[in-house]
């Protein structure tokens, strides 16, 4: 193992952070040209309805950790104590609600999102206030989350 004293980055860093971008621009190349299979946006977000439910739990739970949560969570329940188990049952029957409710409401409506049921149920311009709020949110939310663990 390669010691540096410096806070620079030694020539295995270099490599192995070199290998990390030559690797993801591979595989991003490799879709792009072998991954012809999407051929409607159903088929590029649904996956033509017909994925492995282990895939998709894998995915979403890898967008919602964050550098936030990994520092946080250990924190709050050191300062807190057992009363974040309080907002892990909050969270639990919110996912069963979106489990057994929503999804099922949405996938039968063959609806992408829930900015295409506000479309048709209401107007566009409800649709876009909706979509503006969740921009917000989100580069609200991104900026926490990136500046957090720097």
């Amino acid at each position: 193992m390669i010691v540096n004293n410096d806070s620079g980055f030694s020539i295995v860093d270099y490599v192995v952070f070199g290998s990390s971008l030559v690797a993801s621009f591979v595989i991003g190349v490799y879709t792009a040209f072998a991954g012809n299979k999407q051929k409607t946006t159903e088929d590029f977000y649904f996956g033509n309805r017909d994925m492995n439910i282990v895939a998709v739990a894998m995915s979403l739970a890898s967008t919602f950790l964050s550098g936030v949560g990994l520092l946080g969570v250990p924190a709050e329940v050191y300062r807190n104590g057992v009363s974040y188990v309080i907002l892990l049952l909050a969270e639990t029957v919110t996912a069963l609600l979106a489990i057994f409710l929503f999804i099922p409401f949405f996938y039968n409506l063959r609806m992408t999102s829930v900015y295409e049921y506000f479309e048709h149920r209401f107007s566009v311009s409800i649709r876009r206030f909706a979509c503006l709020l969740f921009v917000t949110n989100m580069l609200l939310y991104m900026s926490l989350v990136l500046y957090a663990p720097a």
